[in-house]
């Protein structure tokens, strides 16, 4: 492909918000075009558009080492460090492209940054405590962390998780992510403990409010369970896909069919982790033309969606009365999903 061919198909899949396969896409492009700040711009946008900032930002600091002063990337750069609750380095920006000879579109967009700093001071709790290079050497450690907590290393997790938390306290990322480690081991009790203390910090991430509910429900507390369900039926506002699918799987574990079916069918994703999840909700629904639907589909791309498939004809057919649908990966584990 071409440099045009690599950016007419990462905005074709920017638009349709396929943003992990745009992602992957201007990698590509960048590798074989590395000067060329309109890739770069695009793949910030992308990592904007799934909550990784940091990655905006990296991409952004080499945009504007390559093409210095220009005013597109200099507000880019302020909102992605704006977003990542950077205030005083967002706003630094914002003033250098207003001191340029700035397009009207830009112009207008930082002045509007700037006329509301004190309303975006009060929504964001997070200071600069630490230097960018900090925050990325911490981005750095937490994504290092996640490797061991996702192949199941959950004691060198945790001993990376708070080396963070002893450089940032209230990274809440890390103190639920040592829940998630907890949870994994079944230490149910210690998961809570730390799950809590997430939430209290951020009220509203949906990812631990889900976890929540499933370690309460594990341990028998339906109330708590419920009370964290109808909080994030209240606060879930199109999750990324890989929140998406963490979120799917416990709902489906703890049988909250409805909500699950809700959250699929106000996706976005177009994902094949996402249709086996649907098939497997159409079967525990006893809804075996639409779960056979699906599984069908997928049998050429998964051996287990195969046998699922086979297990919904049996049901349907009386040939046996019931099965042990499991919520497992039929895609490459070793890949995170974005």
């Amino acid at each position: 492909m071409n440099r045009e061919e690599y950016f007419d198909r990462a905005t074709e899949l920017y638009e349709c918000k396929k943003y992990g396969e745009a992602i992957e896409l201007l990698v590509r492009a960048n590798t074989k075009y590395p000067d060329d700040t309109d890739i770069l711009l695009l793949l910030a946008g992308c990592y904007v558009q799934i909550t990784r900032f940091i990655d905006a930002v990296k991409v952004l600091l080499l945009a504007n080492k390559i093409e210095p002063n220009e005013p597109t990337i200099l507000y880019n750069l302020g909102y992605a460090l704006l977003c990542g609750g950077r205030i005083n380095d967002a706003y630094k920006y914002f003033d250098e492209c207003l001191k340029l000879n700035s397009p009207k579109e830009v112009r207008k967009m930082a002045q509007g940054m700037i006329k509301n700093r004190v309303e975006f001071e009060k929504m964001l709790d997070k200071s600069e405590s630490i230097s960018l290079q900090e925050e990325f050497d911490v981005y750095d450690f937490f994504l290092e962390a996640q490797k061991y907590l996702y192949s199941g290393k959950y004691e060198k997790a945790i001993f990376i998780y708070n080396k963070i938390l002893e450089k940032v306290p209230k990274h809440y990322q890390s103190i639920q992510n040592i829940g998630t480690a907890y949870m994994m081991q079944n230490m149910l009790e210690k998961a809570i403990s730390y799950f809590e203390k997430s939430i209290a910090l951020h009220p509203s991430d949906d990812m631990c409010l889900a976890n929540l509910a499933h370690a309460y429900h594990k341990i028998g507390n339906v109330e708590k369970s419920e009370f964290y369900i109808k909080e994030l039926e209240k606060n879930i506002d199109k999750p990324i896909l890989r929140d998406l699918i963490r979120i799917l799987v416990i709902l489906i574990e703890i049988k909250q069919f409805d909500f699950a079916r809700k959250l699929i069918n106000d996706s976005e994703h177009n994902n094949i982790q996402v249709d086996f999840l649907s098939g497997i909700l159409y079967a525990l629904q006893k809804d075996y033309q639409n779960a056979k639907s699906i599984f069908l589909k997928l049998k050429g791309v998964s051996d287990l969606a195969s046998e699922y498939y086979n297990a919904v004809c049996s049901l349907e057919e009386g040939k046996i009365k019931e099965y042990a649908f499991e919520s497992r990966n039929i895609i490459d584990s070793s890949v995170e999903v974005l």
